[in-house]
Protein backbone atom coordinates (compact mmCIF):
# COMPACT_ATOMS: atom_id res chain seq x y z
CA UNK A 1 0.00 0.00 0.00
CA UNK A 2 3.04 2.12 0.77
CA UNK A 3 3.95 1.82 -3.14
CA UNK A 4 0.63 2.58 -4.14
CA UNK A 5 0.21 5.83 -2.04
CA UNK A 6 3.24 6.93 -3.55
CA UNK A 7 2.14 6.86 -6.97
CA UNK A 8 -0.48 9.06 -6.28
CA UNK A 9 1.92 11.96 -4.88
CA UNK A 10 1.00 11.40 -1.81
CA UNK A 11 4.01 10.75 1.49
CA UNK A 12 3.63 7.22 2.87
CA UNK A 13 5.67 6.47 5.81
CA UNK A 14 6.25 3.05 6.31
CA UNK A 15 8.24 2.44 9.89
CA UNK A 16 7.04 1.12 13.33
CA UNK A 17 4.85 4.39 13.05
CA UNK A 18 3.26 4.14 9.86
CA UNK A 19 1.31 7.45 7.82
CA UNK A 20 0.36 8.88 4.75
CA UNK A 21 0.53 12.48 3.88
CA UNK A 22 -0.43 14.58 1.95
CA UNK A 23 0.75 18.17 0.88
CA UNK A 24 -1.67 20.99 -0.57
CA UNK A 25 -1.14 24.00 -2.21
CA UNK A 26 -4.25 27.02 -1.85
CA UNK A 27 -4.08 30.40 -2.53
CA UNK A 28 -3.06 33.09 -0.09
CA UNK A 29 -3.23 36.99 0.91
CA UNK A 30 -0.93 37.50 -2.27
CA UNK A 31 0.55 35.65 -5.37
CA UNK A 32 3.94 35.88 -2.76
CA UNK A 33 2.06 33.85 -0.21
CA UNK A 34 0.92 30.34 -0.81
CA UNK A 35 -0.85 28.80 1.47
CA UNK A 36 0.23 24.82 2.18
CA UNK A 37 -2.00 22.49 3.43
CA UNK A 38 0.23 19.70 5.43
CA UNK A 39 -2.25 16.50 6.54
CA UNK A 40 -1.75 13.34 7.67
CA UNK A 41 -3.30 10.21 8.92
CA UNK A 42 -2.60 7.03 11.27
CA UNK A 43 -4.26 4.09 12.26
CA UNK A 44 -4.90 3.86 16.21
CA UNK A 45 -2.70 0.66 16.26
CA UNK A 46 0.36 2.73 15.57
CA UNK A 47 0.45 4.36 19.10
CA UNK A 48 0.38 3.02 22.86
CA UNK A 49 -2.63 3.39 24.64
CA UNK A 50 -3.41 3.47 28.53
CA UNK A 51 -6.22 3.44 30.50
CA UNK A 52 -7.46 7.20 31.39
CA UNK A 53 -10.62 6.83 33.36
CA UNK A 54 -13.25 5.20 31.91
CA UNK A 55 -11.03 5.82 28.46
CA UNK A 56 -8.20 5.15 26.31
CA UNK A 57 -5.90 7.56 25.62
CA UNK A 58 -2.46 7.89 23.28
CA UNK A 59 -0.29 10.84 22.42
CA UNK A 60 2.43 11.24 19.96
CA UNK A 61 4.37 14.26 18.28
CA UNK A 62 4.92 15.77 14.84
CA UNK A 63 7.61 17.58 13.36
CA UNK A 64 7.60 19.07 10.47
CA UNK A 65 10.61 21.04 8.85
CA UNK A 66 11.07 22.97 5.66
CA UNK A 67 14.44 23.81 4.43
CA UNK A 68 15.91 25.80 1.36
CA UNK A 69 19.46 24.66 1.02
CA UNK A 70 21.00 24.46 4.60
CA UNK A 71 18.45 26.88 5.91
CA UNK A 72 15.80 26.19 7.92
CA UNK A 73 12.25 28.03 6.43
CA UNK A 74 9.98 26.88 8.73
CA UNK A 75 9.66 24.36 11.27
CA UNK A 76 6.93 23.00 13.21
CA UNK A 77 6.30 20.32 16.18
CA UNK A 78 3.09 19.54 17.90
CA UNK A 79 2.62 16.89 20.41
CA UNK A 80 -1.35 15.66 20.57
CA UNK A 81 -3.29 13.80 22.40
CA UNK A 82 -6.05 10.86 21.42
CA UNK A 83 -9.13 9.69 23.33
CA UNK A 84 -11.06 6.96 22.48
CA UNK A 85 -13.96 5.34 24.76
CA UNK A 86 -13.65 1.74 23.96
CA UNK A 87 -10.42 -0.87 23.74
CA UNK A 88 -11.28 -1.61 20.18
CA UNK A 89 -11.34 1.79 19.04
CA UNK A 90 -7.29 1.53 20.22
CA UNK A 91 -6.83 -1.37 17.86
CA UNK A 92 -8.59 0.25 14.02
CA UNK A 93 -6.08 -0.13 11.10
CA UNK A 94 -8.11 2.50 9.02
CA UNK A 95 -7.60 6.47 8.77
CA UNK A 96 -8.31 6.92 11.81
CA UNK A 97 -6.48 9.63 13.68
CA UNK A 98 -5.85 12.42 11.22
CA UNK A 99 -3.18 15.70 11.64
CA UNK A 100 -3.44 18.73 9.69
CA UNK A 101 -1.49 21.77 9.69
CA UNK A 102 -1.88 25.45 7.41
CA UNK A 103 1.41 27.13 6.60
CA UNK A 104 2.35 29.98 4.34
CA UNK A 105 5.32 29.65 2.34
CA UNK A 106 6.83 31.96 -0.64
CA UNK A 107 7.08 29.97 -3.48
CA UNK A 108 9.89 27.84 -4.52
CA UNK A 109 11.45 24.68 -3.90
CA UNK A 110 11.98 23.12 -0.42
CA UNK A 111 13.11 19.68 0.84
CA UNK A 112 10.36 19.10 3.65
CA UNK A 113 11.17 16.59 6.57
CA UNK A 114 8.30 14.88 7.85
CA UNK A 115 8.03 12.75 11.46
CA UNK A 116 5.86 11.26 13.46
CA UNK A 117 6.41 9.78 17.23
CA UNK A 118 4.72 7.79 19.41
CA UNK A 119 5.17 9.32 23.25
CA UNK A 120 4.37 5.72 24.80
CA UNK A 121 7.56 4.23 23.36
CA UNK A 122 10.58 4.58 20.93
CA UNK A 123 8.27 4.14 18.00
CA UNK A 124 8.87 6.69 15.37
CA UNK A 125 8.44 7.52 11.41
CA UNK A 126 10.24 9.70 8.97
CA UNK A 127 9.78 10.92 5.47
CA UNK A 128 12.14 13.09 3.14
CA UNK A 129 10.72 14.52 -0.02
CA UNK A 130 11.19 17.88 -2.07
CA UNK A 131 8.06 19.58 -2.68
CA UNK A 132 7.46 22.63 -5.07
CA UNK A 133 5.63 25.33 -4.22
CA UNK A 134 3.47 27.07 -6.40
CA UNK A 135 3.02 30.53 -7.32
CA UNK A 136 -0.50 31.28 -7.52
CA UNK A 137 -2.20 33.88 -9.35
CA UNK A 138 -5.63 35.09 -8.68
CA UNK A 139 -6.67 33.79 -12.34
CA UNK A 140 -5.19 30.20 -11.17
CA UNK A 141 -7.34 27.02 -11.66
CA UNK A 142 -9.12 26.26 -8.45
CA UNK A 143 -7.45 23.35 -6.37
CA UNK A 144 -9.67 20.48 -6.04
CA UNK A 145 -9.05 18.72 -2.33
CA UNK A 146 -10.35 15.30 -0.86
CA UNK A 147 -12.26 16.09 2.48
CA UNK A 148 -14.38 14.36 4.50
CA UNK A 149 -15.90 18.02 5.35
CA UNK A 150 -15.27 21.33 4.53
CA UNK A 151 -17.00 24.88 5.11
CA UNK A 152 -16.07 26.68 1.96
CA UNK A 153 -14.14 29.93 3.02
CA UNK A 154 -15.28 33.43 1.18
CA UNK A 155 -11.86 35.07 1.31
CA UNK A 156 -8.01 34.13 0.49
CA UNK A 157 -7.31 36.20 3.93
CA UNK A 158 -8.68 33.35 5.90
CA UNK A 159 -7.94 29.94 6.70
CA UNK A 160 -10.38 26.96 5.28
CA UNK A 161 -12.79 25.00 8.01
CA UNK A 162 -11.85 21.58 6.81
CA UNK A 163 -11.01 18.00 7.53
CA UNK A 164 -9.15 16.93 5.35
CA UNK A 165 -8.70 12.69 3.46
CA UNK A 166 -4.78 12.72 3.55
CA UNK A 167 -5.06 9.06 2.06
CA UNK A 168 -7.60 10.28 -0.90
CA UNK A 169 -9.23 6.57 -0.37
CA UNK A 170 -12.92 5.50 -0.22
CA UNK A 171 -14.42 2.15 0.28
CA UNK A 172 -17.07 0.56 -2.02
CA UNK A 173 -20.21 -0.49 0.13
CA UNK A 174 -19.12 1.88 2.68
CA UNK A 175 -18.95 5.38 1.01
CA UNK A 176 -21.43 6.69 -1.58
CA UNK A 177 -19.97 10.17 -2.19
CA UNK A 178 -16.26 11.73 -2.42
CA UNK A 179 -16.47 15.08 -1.13
CA UNK A 180 -13.72 17.44 -3.15
CA UNK A 181 -13.55 20.73 -1.61
CA UNK A 182 -12.90 23.51 -5.02
CA UNK A 183 -11.03 26.01 -3.28
CA UNK A 184 -11.91 29.25 -5.54
CA UNK A 185 -11.60 31.84 -2.73
CA UNK A 186 -11.18 35.30 -5.07
CA UNK A 187 -12.90 37.88 -7.16
CA UNK A 188 -12.78 36.62 -10.71
CA UNK A 189 -13.49 32.88 -9.42
CA UNK A 190 -14.59 31.11 -12.21
CA UNK A 191 -19.04 30.24 -12.46
CA UNK A 192 -18.41 26.91 -14.27
CA UNK A 193 -16.34 23.79 -13.79
CA UNK A 194 -15.42 20.84 -16.19
CA UNK A 195 -14.88 18.11 -14.01
CA UNK A 196 -13.73 14.16 -15.65
CA UNK A 197 -13.32 11.52 -14.05
CA UNK A 198 -10.93 8.72 -15.66
CA UNK A 199 -9.51 5.49 -14.39
CA UNK A 200 -6.33 3.17 -15.52
CA UNK A 201 -5.18 3.64 -19.35
CA UNK A 202 -7.05 6.94 -18.85
CA UNK A 203 -10.66 5.17 -19.26
CA UNK A 204 -13.33 7.70 -19.33
CA UNK A 205 -15.24 6.78 -15.67
CA UNK A 206 -17.33 9.95 -15.35
CA UNK A 207 -17.74 13.32 -16.52
CA UNK A 208 -19.73 16.77 -16.04
CA UNK A 209 -19.98 20.15 -15.25
CA UNK A 210 -20.96 22.13 -12.19
CA UNK A 211 -21.39 25.78 -11.60
CA UNK A 212 -20.11 27.29 -8.28
CA UNK A 213 -22.55 29.15 -6.65
CA UNK A 214 -20.69 32.22 -3.78
CA UNK A 215 -21.07 31.12 -0.37
CA UNK A 216 -22.67 34.48 0.60
CA UNK A 217 -24.51 36.92 -1.69
CA UNK A 218 -21.70 38.99 -0.37
CA UNK A 219 -19.12 36.88 -1.65
CA UNK A 220 -16.49 37.48 -4.31
CA UNK A 221 -15.37 33.81 -4.05
CA UNK A 222 -16.67 30.79 -5.24
CA UNK A 223 -15.38 27.99 -2.94
CA UNK A 224 -17.58 25.13 -3.07
CA UNK A 225 -17.62 21.28 -2.24
CA UNK A 226 -18.33 19.00 -5.22
CA UNK A 227 -19.53 15.19 -4.34
CA UNK A 228 -17.99 12.71 -6.32
CA UNK A 229 -20.32 9.27 -7.29
CA UNK A 230 -18.37 6.40 -5.74
CA UNK A 231 -20.09 4.21 -8.15
CA UNK A 232 -18.61 5.64 -10.91
CA UNK A 233 -15.17 5.18 -9.49
CA UNK A 234 -12.80 2.40 -11.03
CA UNK A 235 -11.61 -0.16 -8.43
CA UNK A 236 -7.92 1.46 -8.07
CA UNK A 237 -6.65 4.73 -8.83
CA UNK A 238 -9.07 7.13 -10.44
CA UNK A 239 -7.38 10.43 -11.27
CA UNK A 240 -10.32 13.63 -11.14
CA UNK A 241 -9.25 16.74 -14.15
CA UNK A 242 -11.20 19.89 -13.46
CA UNK A 243 -10.81 22.68 -16.38
CA UNK A 244 -12.83 26.15 -16.96
CA UNK A 245 -14.23 25.69 -20.50
CA UNK A 246 -12.61 27.29 -23.18
CA UNK A 247 -9.31 27.47 -20.89
CA UNK A 248 -6.58 24.91 -21.77
CA UNK A 249 -4.95 24.60 -17.72
CA UNK A 250 -6.14 21.93 -16.19
CA UNK A 251 -5.82 20.83 -12.18
CA UNK A 252 -5.74 17.05 -10.43
CA UNK A 253 -5.98 15.28 -8.07
CA UNK A 254 -6.08 11.60 -7.71
CA UNK A 255 -8.72 8.67 -5.62
CA UNK A 256 -7.94 5.23 -4.73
Amino acid sequence: MQKLYRSMGLIAGAGPVPFVASVSFLQGPTPDSTLVLVAASMPSRAFGFAREGDRYAASYTVKVELRQGQVVQRRLESTEVVRVPTFRETARTDESIIWQQFLRLAPGRYGMSFSIKDESSIRAAVEEVVIEVPRLERSALPTPLPVYEAIPRTSADSLPRLLARPRATVVFGQDSLLPVYVDAPVTGAPTQLHLRLTGDANIPLWDTTVTLQPPTASSAGRSSTVAIPVSRMGVGISTLTLNVPDRPDTARTRFL
